[in-house]
């Protein structure tokens, strides 16, 4: 079953032409799988705090990150690596929404990420993105 709606998209003038978009290193498998992890642990913790807002699947993640170019993530030191994919993703939502180019797209690079069947939307990204922030900021004072 294919994660997207049945819609036909009629986007070729916004997509950035392939040589763009693969300007710069995207995270390599390794890296995705870690940053991952440490991105389900904090959508976890957030959900656990008892929040209302829509949170990203596994597969969303998983999908966003596919997306970033240009970071590298060091487990060694997870927040400055989490805040710099943080801010990537912010970046590509202000691309995606304010100067009209398409920046998220599933694994095969044709297929926008939104929409999709899971009604995450860039806004719910946007809202994620502000509270894995804060969460990450009282996560630092706690242990820096």
């Amino acid at each position: 079953m294919s994660r997207h709606t049945s819609e036909q998209y009629n986007f070729s003038e916004k997509i950035l032409p392939l040589n763009d978009m693969l300007e710069g290193h995207s995270l390599n498998p390794p890296q995705v799988k870690e940053l991952s992890k440490v991105l389900r642990y904090l959508r976890d913790d957030i959900e656990r705090s008892g929040c209302n807002s829509p949170l990203p699947s596994t597969w969303m993640i998983r999908s966003l990150l596919n997306c970033i170019r240009g970071v590298v993530f060091n487990p060694l030191n997870w927040i400055k690596g989490t805040r710099r994919t943080l801010k990537a993703l912010k970046n590509l939502i202000h691309l995606e929404q304010h100067e009209n180019m398409i920046q998220f797209f599933d694994k095969d690079m044709v297929t926008p990420l939104f929409p999709n069947i899971e009604g995450f939307t860039l806004q719910n990204l946007s809202d994620f993105i502000d509270q894995v922030e804060s969460h990450l900021f009282t996560i630092d004072n706690h242990t820096g």
